[in-house]
């Protein structure tokens, strides 16, 4: 059997996953994405948590893809625990509809929170997130190249202040309303997440794991960047756990085998005994340095 996962874009998760799926491009509000899973129904979360943002979890159920219905299976009668590190609270998380449990509880930074949900029809199931610390760093223009293809080169420099950080961006500039650039990378600090990775993209990725340097640098080019504009950029800046970032990338992938006609590949999971993404990040906004 082959099984649906549906992810929703709920208020809390909706600026990641747009950013992750569509580039912060209208969607519809559910997203289907195809997963061949061959055991039994499981429960399916969808839980990403931001910093001084109310935690929210969204819980359906995996279905048959020959299943005729269109409404996403959602699960109203689990008991939905969170539980933190830093207050050692256990809270159960209120259901508020459409498959959507609350927490009285906001994210917050360095916080390690555990996930459990139990209900009678399924398996037990658990996921763990750590909130990442925000990013700080600075952007700085190297070069214009004012030709047939304007080219303006710049410089990321990242302030990696522990071990295993991983680290996703975006570049955009704000005029009358905000205007994502294409983006290359020139430098092999970033990681390879497609299998052309010459190809211009909207996002870069890079782990720093296992990397003590205290200070991370990147180079990139924005493509096809009006030189008038290119004091107006700025750069979107997520902190990720190690666990969100497995999750973006296997949606790149899933979204590069959809556009190429290949075999979809799954998507990343770290949710136990069930299916889905429990996980935290953080966000800065870094201007251009004059």
């Amino acid at each position: 059997a082959v099984f649906y996962l549906y992810f929703s874009t709920m208020n809390n998760v909706n600026s990641i996953l747009i950013l992750l799926m569509c580039g912060f491009c209208s969607i519809s509000c559910e997203e289907e994405l195809i997963i061949k899973h061959t055991e039994e129904t499981k429960i399916v979360v969808n839980a990403i948590l931001q910093v001084d943002e109310v935690i929210e979890v969204e819980v359906s159920k995996s279905r048959n893809i020959l299943d005729s219905e269109d409404e996403i299976d959602w699960i109203r009668n689990a008991d939905v625990f969170l539980s933190g590190s830093e207050d050692l609270y256990k809270e159960q998380l209120v259901y508020q509809g459409n498959g959507i449990f609350v927490s009285q509880q906001i994210g917050r930074f360095s916080e390690i929170y555990d996930l459990e949900i139990r209900h009678p029809s399924y398996e037990d199931v658990g996921a763990t997130a750590a909130m990442p610390d925000k990013a700080k760093g600075q952007l700085r223009l190297i070069e214009i190249e004012d030709n047939d293809q304007s080219q303006s080169f710049f410089e990321l420099e990242i302030e990696n202040e522990t071990e295993d950080n991983f680290y996703i961006w975006e570049m955009f500039y704000e005029t009358e309303v905000q205007q994502k650039i294409s983006i290359t990378s020139l430098d092999n600090k970033t990681d390879n997440i497609l299998p052309d990775e010459t190809q211009t993209r909207e996002k870069i990725f890079m782990s720093a794991k296992k990397v003590d340097a205290q200070v991370l640098n990147s180079s990139f080019v924005a493509e096809d960047l009006n030189p008038e504009n290119a004091s107006l950029v700025k750069v979107r800046l997520f902190s990720v756990n190690e666990d969100m970032y497995n999750y973006y990338k296997s949606l790149e992938l899933y979204k590069n085998s959809v556009k190429n006609y290949i075999e979809p590949v799954e998507i990343f999971s770290n949710v136990n005994n069930g299916l889905g993404i429990f996980g935290a990040y953080s966000e800065s906004v870094i201007k251009l340095t004059q």
